[in-house]
């Protein structure tokens, strides 16, 4: 893996320490995953198209080995893997401090307005995002109507007053390469990946828009009946923002 690609991934796991611990739990979901560590902590489940690119090593023993082992699993080139390694990493952190209960889409609203605003991810609020700014530019892996693809982010992306984020953008190794592309936006990244880090402000996001798991048995079944994010239940949405 690329150096610089990595950077994100080893500064997040450096800020964390694992201390022994063993997972409780650990669910890979059609859509989502789960790990239980200190805490609960998800992720979206990312794919390859081969289908051979597709597997987790050691799968039937990962809630027998340290959650060490699973945290390094997010610097993997399968994307399956990594997302499990998102997860991990997102079960290992404390609550903290500054965040609050609310959805990271009402700072998106506040920030966008009559601006130029650039979506990674067809996120499911896009439609009422384009009423209200000037320019939206969705990018999207799988087009839907009015998305564009990936290699039109270098012509859009310097235009952006606000960048929208989704968090697999850490997984699957596009973190550094679009933030540099948007230097000047106000960067919010949401998502069930989000990890409610710190280390994240360092590299230049402004809003961190998470997950916490308040029902846990009620998370466990819809994950494991394929439940996409918008269909889950048992969660709250939790918004974090740099310490004044």
């Amino acid at each position: 893996m690329d150096v610089v690609q990595n950077s994100i991934k080893q500064a997040l796991l450096d800020s964390v320490e694992t201390n022994g611990l063993m997972p409780g739990k650990v669910l890979i979901g059609a859509n989502l995953t789960l790990v239980q560590g200190r805490h609960w902590g998800m992720a979206s489940t990312l794919s390859e198209p081969a289908v051979l690119h597709n597997y987790v090593d050691a799968p039937g023993r990962l809630e027998s080995m340290p959650l060490a082992n699973l945290l390094e699993k997010l610097k993997s080139d399968r994307l399956l893997e990594a997302s499990l390694g998102m997860a991990a990493f997102n079960s290992i952190l404390e609550p903290p401090e500054t965040c609050a209960s609310e959805d990271a889409y009402d700072e998106i609203i506040k920030k966008s307005a009559g601006k130029n605003v650039a979506v990674i991810g067809h996120f499911p609020f896009v439609k009422r995002l384009r009423e209200q700014t000037k320019y939206c530019w969705v990018f999207e892996r799988r087009l839907q109507d009015g998305d564009l693809p990936s290699e039109q982010m270098p012509q859009f992306l310097p235009q952006a007053d606000v960048l929208v984020l989704t968090a697999q953008i850490i997984p699957n190794n596009c973190f550094h390469k679009i933030i540099a592309m948007a230097p000047q936006a106000f960067k919010i990244m949401l998502g069930p990946s989000t990890p409610l880090s710190p280390v994240l402000f360092d590299f230049g996001i402004d809003v961190l828009g998470g997950v916490r798991v308040t029902d846990p048995e009620q998370v466990q079944r819809y994950i494991a009946q394929g439940a996409h994010f918008k269909q889950l239940r048992g969660i709250e949405k939790i918004t974090m923002k740099p310490k004044l």
